[in-house]
């Protein structure tokens, strides 16, 4: 096994934690969840309703990819979290 590579991508919003956006290991991607921020300024407000918030939250995903040179096609899993308010 290989020793991780972590990445930061430089226009993929701002991490809200201490975590890379993506970490390659043994020729796999792990990317972290996205947000639906705005990667230019994540002091804007959410895009307003859930379609917005999804195409939000998938072109940070497509950044993060194309930031370590992959893209949607190179996706095995996806899984998606809801109701953060229940989160500890």
């Amino acid at each position: 096994m290989t020793a991780p590579i972590y990445h930061l991508i430089p226009n993929a919003p701002k991490p809200v934690a201490p975590y890379s956006h993506v970490v390659e290991a043994d020729g796999w991607l792990f990317v972290t969840g996205q947000l639906a921020t705005d990667p230019d300024d994540d002091s804007l407000p959410l895009p307003k309703g859930i379609e917005a918030q999804t195409r939000k939250v998938m072109d940070n995903l497509k950044r993060a990819l194309a930031g370590v040179g992959a893209g949607y096609e190179h996706v095995v899993c996806g899984t998606y979290a809801a109701f953060r308010s229940r989160w500890p």
